[in-house]
């Protein structure tokens, strides 16, 4: 078993929520707590639960327990590193990717899923593509490449999802890297890439607990089962859907950014009230 790598306490509220639209909860699970309490990668036991009777109030303390790449050390530049070419985002406002960070500076998490969704914050821009790079757990450009691709963004500033064209292999490390595209300084010059934002991702097995819990439980439940179990790009990735469907659910909205506001400590409160807009198209 792994040896810790960070410990910190976090204290989250849960909300109750009644979900509507495409999926059918069963009556005794309408209303759900929906702020879910993100623990990262385990290694401290389970964390204790209290629950508050009728109104469904859940409220935790969780120890976290990080757990970085073993033998890589920290990535290059994860947040807004040194530009590669001319300056393209006229408020110096990062693209940044939505990932916790670990004590070191590293910022990774966990998924399920072996092609998962990344999550990335596109500031105001005069840009219009950025590239998007997932490599295996050896630092591009000299890791095996995973996925990679050019993509279309939307001309206003939101969170995006890009989806992995690719699969992750059980017990693997990737990093993935995001790089905006700056337009052409003259004409017939090339594009410069800018502003290199980077996180790393852990694709693990699921176990016949895990997945029997999560095949009962109903979409509110299964967030909450993905943070309990510290497994934060499926978490996030269902809740994303759920706004996706109901963007004006105020509950939902306070649970996403209690959310990336309780695991990305240094988030930017810009991102914290961006929209969720359409995206991607490589």
């Amino acid at each position: 078993m792994f040896q810790p790598f960070s410990k910190t306490l976090i204290y989250l509220s849960c909300y109750a929520a009644v979900l509507t639209g495409a999926f059918s909860v069963p009556q005794a699970s309408a209303q759900l707590p929906t702020d879910p309490n993100f623990e990262p990668p385990p290694g401290a036991g389970r964390p204790n639960e209290t629950v508050g009777g009728g109104s469904r109030l859940l409220e935790e303390v969780l120890q976290i327990d990080f757990e970085p790449p073993p033998g890589q050390g920290a990535p290059r530049e994860t947040v807004g590193g040194a530009s590669r070419g001319p300056k393209c985002l006229p408020h110096e406002m990062p693209v940044t990717v939505l990932v916790p960070k670990t004590i070191q500076g590293i910022k990774y998490g966990l998924t399920v899923d072996p092609s998962p969704d990344f999550f990335v914050y596109i500031p105001d821009t005069v840009a219009t593509q950025i590239e998007f790079i997932v490599t295996d757990n050896q630092p591009y450009p000299n890791g095996q490449i995973i996925d990679e691709r050019v993509i279309d963004i939307p001309q206003k500033p939101g969170i995006i999802r890009i989806p992995l064209e690719g699969n992750l292999e059980n017990d693997q490390y990737y990093e993935w890297a995001i790089y905006v595209q700056c337009p052409q300084v003259t004409p017939g010059s090339e594009p410069s890439f800018a502003f290199p934002s980077s996180g790393w991702i852990k694709k693990i097995a699921v176990d016949e607990t895990l997945q029997q819990k999560v095949e009962a439980s109903s979409v509110m439940e299964m967030i909450l089962t993905y943070a309990e179990e510290g497994i934060w790009f499926d978490t996030l990735s269902i809740l994303y859907e759920q706004l996706e469907k109901d963007p004006n659910n105020d509950k939902l909205q306070k649970t996403w950014k209690h959310l990336l506001q309780d695991q990305i400590t240094d988030i930017d409160p810009l991102i914290l009230d961006s929209s969720i807009v359409d995206c991607c198209q490589s």
